[in-house]
């Protein structure tokens, strides 16, 4: 009866302190736990301001992340079998799907418990901050200025955390990549013994039709009015007036990155704060060029400008500055947002198909497509490809006769469309004195050229999407990757074709000129009205015809007894018809502008003063695309902007050689530097009339040829050197992750020992009481 009696004694205390925590080192709370005691050294003022401080959240509270669309077509058995198997597979893992009524269209909603978010973050190793009685623990916790207390979250010590147990301890991007991740490790095995992720599985057999997380209208409108410099805060507050007007601008011209962050997720961020980099980078070309443009001199243009040789290796070293410290403000971001060390997604794309093997990694079954398959696949797309920037040049020459850019000794010279362009016809270029009237019907064959272009991508976009999933990628971001490649290379061949084609075979700087200021205007144009007037008159069409508005439809499902009364189904009935964001064509328009500014510098130096422009107008469509206009983007990790970044280094290798060559060849601009080198000739045009051009003195053409390339690899040269020299990471980021690193390690050999020293006691009373 005595060693009973211990026995029963030890228990209860054993059950006690799992109750209160009392004798748990760390703060690791039981099992379900949601709060976090009041720990030894916490303030009783910060205890109760975790009491009141946010709404409490409980393990058995679900988070609604998702909407699941399927199929007008479904069942209803269909739908209910579907809605079973999900939350058998899901209940392990913390989710739960629910019937939702989202219009007339069959939909369920997709939520995680609060455990469940929180294991999911764990293995996506999330850095959250540690709260004050704990982060005397943190070892070097201000390393850096972006640096916080922050170490990577563990799931059985969650009560060290600052925030564990409130709604907003999770932000809504977070929760939605977490919840995102839990859809995409539902599993279940084929009949060839391989198992695949359910939902792209579903997505593939078109038994799904789509999956979004629905808008947070609150949060997506105060993103948007502070954009549009509406927000709700003032501007009246500390400091001088300087300060406040510097503060007013930067809201105007640079987006709310860490705002975006926290609602749309690190990838949507990082294409903000790009472009706000950019935009602030272009302010000092911007500047200088339009010095060198308004103290050019009486009578100089591009042509024979002494100084403008001097603008375009500013504009190379720039760029080569331009990009290597993106890179480390890139860093920077990752290592605020938590998100450095974020590893590529391995989600496997459904559609991929292959011979059954044993895995060499895991030892289970999975499929193989080696590359000795895959290599033919690449070559039909390379040959297709070759068959669509064929019809693109066949596109660039009719149009580049139109605005009588071509001569007729050269081989584009199209005869029917030339006639237009001759001296007296209605696209005549070169009318002197021209009226509005001709003026505007001079910029059609521009705009007819943009509009092609545009039609062109469009159809190409569909090639190259049946070219890549006919190439079997594994992967989703080696399918992404090679998607981006096709439509960049085709796009870009589109824009630049005709530019190069002035430039370096007409070897004509001012209409090369003329047309970077017609592609800059029409390109600003295309992207205020296709991406923002145009959706959202379709959007207003389409309500006014169909007759019934957004809140008339939500007050008609209102009246359906299986209408769950729940924000959700509001938000769902709201975007299901909204236009599914991409985000290649945002970042495809900033980089072709990245080349317009590098590649023919020579030519335009107001080309970054319009680019400012361009972007200003740039950020204020983009959110409010985002806001209005799309369904909320899938929130996805990012540690950069990806192969943008080796694009935007390919362009700037390029720009190099194109600078060089302008300088040397196109303009007369070396003429100026070095005039022994070159004489002045009568050159017969195409019509018949005599010119005077610049030619190569006797003997001269190879040292200007030599020249020509000297420059171009000292330039190479200075530019690898900037990248050698000029470190990637920042020294206090490198040594935060090392910190964070060591911080794990530690948390996680804590806990063990606490595992170990509680489960002795507890064998030793279970003996006792078996006795």
């Amino acid at each position: 009866r005595t060693r009973r009696s211990h026995a029963l004694s030890a228990l209860r205390a054993l059950l006690a302190a799992s109750r209160n925590g009392g004798a748990r080192p760390c703060g690791v709370m039981p099992e379900g736990g949601v709060g976090r005691r009041r720990g030894k050294g916490m303030p009783a003022k910060e205890a109760k301001e975790r009491k009141r401080g946010g709404t409490r959240a409980g393990d058995a509270e679900y988070f609604w992340e998702y909407v699941l669309i399927l199929p007008d077509e479904t069942r209803a058995a269909e739908f209910d079998s579907l809605l079973r198997k999900l939350n058998r597979l899901g209940g392990e893992l913390g989710l739960k799907f629910q019937k939702l009524a989202a219009g007339t269209r069959p939909a369920i909603r997709a939520g995680a418990s609060l455990e469940g978010l929180s294991r999911q973050a764990e293995q996506l190793v999330f850095l959250k901050p540690v709260a004050p009685a704990y982060s005397e623990d943190v070892k070097a916790a201000a390393v850096g200025p972006e640096s916080p207390a922050c170490r990577p979250f563990i799931h059985d010590a969650r009560s060290e955390y600052a925030g564990w147990g409130t709604r907003d301890f999770f932000s809504p991007s977070e929760r939605v990549i977490l919840v995102h991740s839990l859809l995409y490790r539902l599993e279940e095995t084929g009949k060839d013994g391989v198992s695949r992720s359910l939902i792209p599985q579903l997505l593939h057999e078109e038994r799904l039709e789509t999956l979004f997380p629905p808008h947070d209208r609150e949060t997506a409108n105060s993103l948007l009015k502070q954009a549009m410099l509406e927000s709700e805060k003032s501007d009246s507050g500390s400091g001088s007036d300087g300060q406040r007007v510097s503060l007013r601008l930067a809201r105007l011209l640079f987006a709310p990155v860490d705002a975006i962050e926290r609602y749309y997720g690190s990838s949507v961020a990082f294409y903000f704060a790009w472009l706000d980099f950019f935009t602030a980078w272009a302010l000092v070309p911007a500047a200088v060029g339009f010095l060198l443009w308004y103290f050019r001199g009486e009578g100089r243009t591009v042509d024979d400008s002494p100084r403008i040789p001097l603008f375009s290796v500013f504009v190379i070293f720039w760029s080569a500055l331009f990009l290597k410290y993106w890179e480390r403000h890139a860093c920077v971001l990752a290592c605020k947002w938590g998100t450095l060390d974020t590893e590529k997604r391995e989600d496997v794309r459904p559609q991929f198909h292959g011979a059954t093997r044993i895995s060499p990694v895991t030892g289970r079954k999975e499929l193989h497509f080696g590359f000795q398959r895959r290599a033919p696949r690449y070559l039909l797309s390379v040959c297709v490809t070759l068959v669509m920037l064929a019809v693109a040049v066949a596109v660039m020459c009719v149009f580049l006769n139109l605005e009588g850019y071509v001569h007729k000794d050269s081989p584009a010279y199209i005869k029917q469309a030339a006639i237009y362009a001759e001296p007296g016809s209605v696209f005549d270029p070169n009318i002197e004195d021209a009226t509005l009237w001709q003026s505007i019907i001079g910029l059609i064959p521009v705009v007819s050229h943009s509009l092609v272009i545009l039609m062109l991508n469009n159809i190409y976009r569909v090639v190259a999407e049946w070219l890549t999933d006919l190439e079997n990628h594994r992967l989703e971001n080696e399918h992404e990757n090679s998607l981006i490649i096709k439509r960049f290379l085709f796009e870009a061949f589109d824009c630049y074709i005709a530019l190069f084609y002035i430039a370096f075979y007409e070897l004509d700087p001012i209409s090369l000129r003329k047309e970077l200021v017609g592609l800059y205007t029409v390109d600003s144009m295309r992207r205020i009205v296709c991406e923002c007037l145009l959706p959202m008159g379709i959007q207003r069409l389409t309500q006014c015809f169909s007759g019934v508005s957004r809140a008339d439809g939500y007050a008609s499902r209102k009246k359906d007894d299986d209408f769950q009364d729940d924000p959700i189904n509001t938000r769902a009935l709201e975007d299901i018809s909204l236009d599914e964001y991409e985000q290649f064509d945002d970042y495809l328009e900033m980089v072709i502008e990245f080349g317009y500014i590098t590649l023919f510098a020579s030519a335009f130096p107001l080309a970054s003063a319009l680019s400012v422009l361009c972007n200003f107008i740039e950020l204020k469509s983009d959110m409010f695309k985002l806001a209005l206009i799309c369904q909320r983007p899938h929130a996805h990790r990012a540690r950069n902007i990806g192969i943008w970044q080796n694009i935007m280094y390919t362009i700037f290798y390029v720009s190099i050689m194109s600078n060089c060559f302008l300088f040397g060849f196109t303009t007369e601009q070396m003429m100026v530097w070095i005039p022994s080198w070159f004489q002045i000739v009568d050159e017969v045009q195409w019509d018949g009339s005599q010119q005077k051009d610049q030619a190569f003195a006797a003997g001269k053409g190879r040292y200007v040829v030599f020249m020509v390339f000297a420059l171009e690899h000292l330039l190479l040269l200075a530019a690898t050197l900037i990248f050698a020299v000029i470190p990637s990471t920042p020294g206090w980021v490198r040594i935060d992750i090392a910190r964070r690193d060591f911080e794990r390690e530690e948390a996680v050999r804590k806990l063990h020992l606490v595992r170990v020293k509680s489960r002795a006691p507890s064998s030793a009373a279970g003996g006792i009481l078996t006795d």
